[in-house]
């Protein structure tokens, strides 16, 4: 069952276990490197439960490395937020600097 509290927020079945601020596959499950996300996950999540996911406006995301503002993102393997580069999957542009890994990065969501 999905459903829509507001318009920026939807809950989808996690598929797999969710940690929160992680970028979410249309799938339910973490999202793999240069992947087309649903948005970031609100709370830590265990498969097979409701996640609920941020899928517009702007959302906090773990960066995968240092991040400027400004930067055009991706997903990396982990989910984690990265440099887009030549990668073809947006995810949205950096609104923080982000000066390591494992930090937050204020994004603002494709």
């Amino acid at each position: 069952m999905k459903t829509a509290p507001d318009g920026n927020t939807v809950n989808i079945l996690a598929t797999g276990d969710i940690t929160a601020k992680y970028a979410v596959g249309y799938d339910g499950d973490t999202a793999g490197a240069d992947e087309a996300i649903l948005g970031f996950a609100l709370a830590n999540t265990d498969s097979g439960e409701m996640i609920p996911v941020r899928g517009s406006g702007f959302g906090i995301g773990v960066a995968g490395e240092a991040i400027t503002a400004g930067d055009a993102l991706t997903t990396d393997a982990d989910g984690k937020l990265v440099d887009l580069g030549t990668a073809s999957n947006l995810v949205g542009w950096s609104v923080t600097d982000v000066a390591a890994e494992d930090d937050d990065v204020l994004v603002k969501i494709n």
